[in-house]
Parts: structure tokens; sequence; C-alpha cells
């Protein structure tokens, strides 16, 4: 089950700047060629139909030599000027940049092309320069050639959102990039790309997030069309969406990485939900995507202590002590068994912790104090003292287990005084 998709084709994502955006050029109307000549000398115009059928067959060489001819020698100012064009059609193919863009600038300066011819010149340029990574001499045509042309279809509408892209002019990038998916253009994930990127740079974040969700839609099994929407949602601090998301991404199996696991359990902590916190990472782990470490199984511990899953936690705690030399993650189990007064328990992990090693001061002291008191609910009494005795030497706990000795004192004192007085009296019976 993927994400449902409620786009209609027929809209584009609203922002405050794709609301303003209209068409560049007309869409209908005709080039004004009445004054383009046409070509009168007939040797010239049998030269160019001979030099055209060599272009296209990609006989560079053989056409070279006769547009070069007629460009030198011609008086026929038609002839002249459609061989300098597709000598630089020639030259661009050639990848020859420099004498390509000569050629083209000639044929345009020449004011015989006619409107139409001029257009495609303007852009045959700005791509070269755009292949060159000039962008704003690039830019430059690609607004020359809008100023000139009717009705330009969608790709020329996605080559200047590019252009001004380029140039960092995001604000400016966006409206062409929208008017080429109204004009439909097919690449539609570059240019919504663009148009999210765009916005992202220009600090639109409200835009960029209609954006990226209409790319969810658009493409819901991209997972970086997800990840886009999720880091929109970060930057605003929208850790509800966020959570919902990744969690349906999750459901969906896009989100399958490491950082995936752990992104999702932090979510689920920030959002107070520190069951599946644990849960989630633990899936990570035991499917082998999250690495098994010390931290990774501690805060699965964690998060499930704090979702009150004892046992659970128990065991994660356990798994996490076998990535250090530190008790301190069996003195943690130990003070949960206390808790539960599993006292039993409860010793033993004391004592594999204090065993083990590495505790401070502070954990060590409780390791002693909560394991005499745990011997002495056990019935042990006077293996609670030495180990309180023991306790009394910790400056934090030193308080506490001398009030503890003098209880187990004074009971044992009274014990001693009761089994005294029934010794007594069974005497005299």
């Amino acid at each position: 089950m993927f994400f449902v998709c409620a786009f209609n084709v027929d809209a584009l994502p609203s922002t405050k700047y794709t609301r303003s955006c209209s068409l560049l050029a007309p869409t209908e109307g005709q080039y004004d060629n009445s004054k383009v000549p046409s070509i009168t000398s007939e040797p010239a115009f049998k030269k160019l139909s001979k030099a055209n059928q060599f272009y296209a067959d990609e006989q560079y060489s053989q056409a070279i030599p006769i547009l070069n001819d007629i460009i030198a020698n011609s008086g026929d100012r038609a002839a002249k000027a459609r061989s300098m064009l597709i000598l630089g059609r020639i030259y661009q193919a050639q990848n020859k940049f420099s004498a390509a863009a000569s050629e083209l600038k000639k044929a345009l300066d020449s004011g015989d092309m006619g409107q139409q011819n001029e257009a495609a010149i303007k852009q045959s340029l700005a791509f070269l320069y755009s292949g060159q990574e000039n962008h704003r001499e690039s830019l430059k045509w690609m607004k020359e050639y809008f100023n000139g042309v009717i009705n330009p279809p969608a790709s020329s509408y996605a080559m200047l959102a590019q252009s001004y892209y380029r140039v960092n002019d995001f604000k400016n990038a966006i409206c062409p990039a929208y008017l080429a998916l109204k004009q439909g253009y097919k690449s539609k994930k570059n240019l919504y790309g663009f148009l999210l990127n765009a916005h992202v740079k220009i600090k639109d974040l409200p835009g960029a997030e209609v954006i990226a969700k209409e790319m969810v839609e658009l493409f819901p099994k991209e997972k970086s069309v997800l990840n886009n929407l999720f880091g929109i949602y970060s930057q605003q601090g929208k850790q509800a969406e966020m959570l919902a998301l990744a969690e349906l991404a999750y459901l969906n199996g896009m989100w399958s990485s490491e950082t995936n696991y752990k992104q999702l359990s932090s979510l689920y902590v920030n959002r107070g939900v520190p069951l599946l916190a644990a849960e989630r990472l633990k899936e990570g782990v035991d499917k082998g995507i999250v690495k098994a470490t010390e931290d990774n199984w501690k805060n699965i511990a964690i998060n499930y202590q704090a979702a009150k899953e004892r046992e659970k936690a128990i065991l994660a705690y356990e798994q996490a002590s076998k990535y250090t030399n530190s008790g301190k993650y069996l003195y943690k189990i130990g003070n949960m068994y206390f808790d539960k007064e599993n006292y039993s328990e409860a010793i033993k992990k004391f004592r594999d912790a204090i065993n083990k090693g590495g505790l401070n001061d502070n954990d060590k002291g409780y390791a002693y104090l909560w394991t005499g008191v745990s011997q002495f609910r056990e019935g042990n009494p006077q293996t609670a003292l030495a180990t309180l005795k023991t306790a009394q030497g910790f400056s934090n706990v030193s308080k506490n287990a001398g009030q503890f000795i003098n209880y187990i004192n004074v009971l044992e004192q009274q014990k001693k005084a009761m089994q005294e007085a029934q010794l007594a009296s069974s005497e005299i019976e």
C-alpha cells in the first residue's frame, strides 16, 4: 500500500510566487517575414542546396568549403545569411563552440533571417553558452529568445528556469519552471525539483511544503521525494507531521536505512511515545539494519523503561552491557529488580555490577546500600550488616547506610529480647 494520489492533473502547486506567474510570450500570432529576402542567385541556390544535403548527411567536410565560398563570394544576401546559419549548425555539431557562436551571430546580425529563424538562433546561442557553463550569457540569450518568440514550447520555459537557477536567481526561476509544467513539460520530476529548491533557497518554506506534498502525491514510490518533504517539515519544526510521514514511509517499506530507523525512533521519543521509540529501534537492530552497539541498546532500554516495559528494558540493558567493560547497565538492572521487590535478582545484579567494575563512586555506593537492604529483606540480617558497613565507606550513602544499620540492630536487639523473654517464661513453667 502506497500513498493515495489525489493529484489533479490540471492543478499545479499554488504558492505566493507561482500565483502571479503569466506566460512570457504570446501563444498565437504570426512572425513578420515580409522583409526577409529570397535567394535570387541560381548558382548560389544550387551550391546552398548541395551544401545543405551534405549537412543533412553529416558530411561536414564536404559542406564547409561550399558554405565558405558562398559567404565570401556571393552577392546574394539571403544565400549568405543561410550559409552562415548552416555553417554555425555544423560547427555546433562538431563541438566547435567559438566558431559556431561566431557564425550564428553573423547570421543573426545580417538581419536577413526573419523573426522565426532569429528566435531559433538566439536559443541555439543560449544552448552553446550553457554547454560552456557561461550561464549569464546563456540567460541573456534566453531572454532575447523570449522577446521575439511566438508560442514557445514547454522545453523553452524549462531552459529559462534552468538558466535563472544556474546564476542563483532563484526567485525568477520559479515562474518559468511553473509555466513549463503548465505547458505540459514531460520531465515533471526535474521541474518540481527546481520549484522546490528555488522556494527553499528564497526561504519560502510554506511554499516549498506545498510543492513537496504534491511531489509525494505525484511520485509516491520515490524515497528521495518523501525525504524532501520530511526535510521541509524538519526545517519548520513540524514534529507531528514529520512523525506521521516517517511512520507512513516505514509502513510502506520505504524507510529501511539505519538513519531512517533512528530518525523514526527519535521522533517517537520527542512525541512522548517511548514504547514505539524502543520497538522501532529494536526492530532495526534485530534486522541487522541498525548496528548493535552499546548506545543503540541503551536507547532501546531507556525507552522500554520509560514505557514501563521492565522485562524488555532488562533484556535490552543486558545487551548493552555486552559492549562495555563497565557494570553500569547491570547496576540499572539491579535497581529495576529492587523496585519490583525481586530482591534475590537485585542482589545478583548489584554484585555482578560491582564485580564487573567501572562504576562511579555514587553508583557503587548505592549498589552496596541496596544490596544490603535486599539481603535484609531476604532474611539475612548479618550479611546485610556487613554489606551496609561497606556502603558506609561511600559519602553519598554513608548516612542512609548508618540508619539502616541502626534499624537492623534495633530489630535484632528486640528479637533477642523477645527470645530471651520467651526462654525465661518457659523455664518458670
